[in-house]
Parts: structure tokens; C-alpha cells; sequence
């Protein structure tokens, strides 16, 4: 049973040097929603082991165990969890196709 719950806001870019930090901080589990007329439908993400650190790319393995960087498709009035490539980094970044604002929640 999840213990504490947090939510915030996240104005995306296209950029991994502009899209903002996101701390995961040992959730077990998040989402994030993607609101009315959202030109957002693609999301990259980048994994960093402590907070304002360095951000490298986020893979995972596919069926064959090759490594495929792990991205997600959304669409506007969509909430879609996060990968759970995500747990064990302190921090995270998502970079869209699109600027935009998306909410995120998190349980731990």
C-alpha cells in the first residue's frame, strides 16, 4: 500500500537542455496526463542517479534483450503511467515532440 502521494506540473520542451528536472526520489509507481489540446504525442526520457546531475538516456531491453531507449506515445486527454525503467534514478527528465504542460503524479 502506497504511503505518500505527491503531484506537480512540467512545462516540456524539445530539448534535454531545457525540458525541467523531475525528482523520482523512490516512487513506486507515477503517471503523467496529458491535457486538452496537447500537441504532445511522443515522450524521451533521460535518467540521472542524483539531482541536478548529469541526464543520460533512458533504455531498456526489448523482447530479444537488445538495448531500445525508452520513450512513450501519448495523445491530449490521455493519463499514461510511467515506464518502470524509471525506478532506481533520483531524477528524470522528459523531453516531448512538442513544447507543453503536462501534470504528474507519483505514489511511494
Amino acid at each position: 500500500m502506497s504511503r505518500f502521494n505527491w503531484k506537480q506540473m512540467a512545462s516540456l520542451t524539445a530539448s534535454i537542455d531545457t525540458t525541467p528536472e523531475i525528482y523520482w526520489n523512490g516512487a513506486e509507481f507515477g503517471m503523467v496526463f496529458i491535457p486538452d489540446g496537447s500537441g504532445i504525442t511522443t515522450l524521451t526520457f533521460h535518467a540521472s542517479d542524483c539531482p541536478e546531475g548529469e541526464f543520460e538516456p533512458l533504455y531498456g531491453l526489448d523482447s530479444a534483450g537488445a538495448p531500445v531507449a525508452v520513450t512513450l506515445t501519448v495523445a491530449a486527454n490521455r493519463a499514461v503511467p510511467l515506464p518502470e525503467e524509471l525506478r532506481g534514478c533520483r531524477a528524470f527528465k522528459m523531453v516531448a515532440n512538442a513544447a507543453g504542460a503536462v501534470k504528474l503524479s507519483f505514489q511511494e
